[in-house]
């Protein structure tokens, strides 16, 4: 799988990236190679911090045989990853392999929390979450793997596993496999956080984030939140980290209604998102104002000659379409009326121009025609949806 080449940007006041050993004892090596000499070993559950690394793919059978009640066989096919190493006297790095390695932790050594990967258009985010139980299942202890829409903070996806015999990523791999590939899920080692100004205020069954006073993103918390006991404080809510990608930054919030019951979620900070629909197009960086001035059809600005041409491409197709749904209206130009980016791709919204900011136009404009575009500047679908422009209805 492709993995990510975001460079690592650390928190302020944490350390940089880590990972865990998702095995009882990992070999760490002098190279990225299985036939490198062995420079040391890292027991499970010990915090690695990740340095670099290497397109150096490389795929073995391993049987996981310890601590499980029935061996797991398993192929993984991963890369080798540079990690600092703490053995007294010893080298100070040395490199894993990264299909015995959970993905990349952002809170306390137990690693509660883990960044499994990205869409590759960063619509979607994956990841595990812990449970903060007393290691009933020893390493294996419960966990859930969810793939979330940013946009939104919807779950498109979730894998329980109430007492895994190893490592989710490990037990259930070729279940993960399907599903992340489903969502153009891609494996990240390296993740961008960032430290911001942020709060969070739980109010009833929402999570709040809250930037100068002001709400940037709301999350819904789905699981019963106890009536608050004064003795332990529940249920409360924490930010864990903001994750950095091009255009888009995601709070990243650890809600808990009791010392068992947690519950992490994710969501793109509002003020980012409202223009993330202007890169959703490969090679293309839209530029016209939607709900502002009638700009005309789709305007943008192209970085080469194929980007250009796929966008013309899709103007005039879009056009088409238009003029087939409005041939009473005979409208001179069309107007983009609203614009956003889901998982399926962009949405955009248009009328005829003698629609836009005409509070009472002819009966023709009570709709307007909603496409969703591919990122392969194809369009997936239409609709007809009703225009808020309209407001002459008694």
């Amino acid at each position: 799988m492709l993995v990510s080449a975001l460079l690592a940007v650390t928190l302020a006041g944490s350390d940089a990236v880590t990972v865990l050993p998702c095995v009882d004892e990992l070999t760490a090596r002098a190279g990225p190679s299985l036939s490198a000499a062995r420079v040391g070993v890292i027991r499970r559950g010990t915090s690695l911090k990740l340095l670099e690394t290497t397109n150096v793919q490389e795929s073995f059978s391993l049987t996981v045989d310890r601590n499980v009640p029935a061996p797991i066989k398993f192929e993984p096919h991963d890369v080798w990853l540079k990690v600092a190493l703490t053995t007294d006297g010893g080298v100070a790095s040395g490199w894993v392999y990264g299909g015995l390695v959970c993905r990349p932790t952002l809170t306390a050594s137990d690693g509660q929390f883990s960044v499994v990967g990205w869409s590759q258009d960063g619509a979607r985010l994956a990841f595990i979450e812990r449970a903060p139980d007393s290691y009933a299942c020893a390493w294996g202890r419960p966990s859930v793997l969810r793939i979330v829409e940013v946009a939104s903070g919807k779950d498109l996806f979730a894998l329980k596993d109430d007492c895994p015999p190893a490592d989710l990523l490990i037990s259930h791999r070729a279940e993960l496999t399907v599903a992340l590939r489903a969502h153009g899920i891609h494996f990240a080692w390296f993740i961008a956080l960032d430290s911001k100004p942020l709060a969070v205020a739980l109010e009833g069954r929402r999570v709040k984030v809250l930037g100068n006073g002001v709400t940037r993103a709301e999350l819904p918390v789905d699981f019963p939140v106890q009536a608050i006991d004064d003795s332990s404080g529940f249920p409360k809510a924490q930010l864990i980290a903001v994750l950095k990608r091009p255009g888009l930054d995601v709070a990243v919030v650890r809600v808990q209604a009791s010392e068992e019951n947690h519950r992490y979620a994710a969501r793109g900070l509002s003020d980012e998102v409202k223009d993330a629909w202007r890169d959703a197009l490969p090679g293309v960086r839209l530029t016209g104002t939607p709900l502002g001035r009638c700009d005309g059809m789709l305007q943008g600005t192209a970085s080469d000659v194929k980007a250009a041409k796929a966008l013309e491409g899709l103007t005039a197709e879009l056009r088409r379409r238009l003029e087939k749904k409005y041939r009473k209206v005979l409208p001179d130009e069309f107007c983009l009326a609203g614009a956003g980016r889901s998982a399926k791709g962009l949405e955009l919204t248009f009328v005829p121009q003698q629609c836009h900011g005409n509070e009472c136009p002819d009966d023709a404009c009570k709709a307007a025609l909603e496409f969703t575009v591919s990122r392969g500047f194809a369009v997936l679908s239409e609709k007809s949806v009703k225009f808020d422009g309209y407001t002459c209805d008694p």
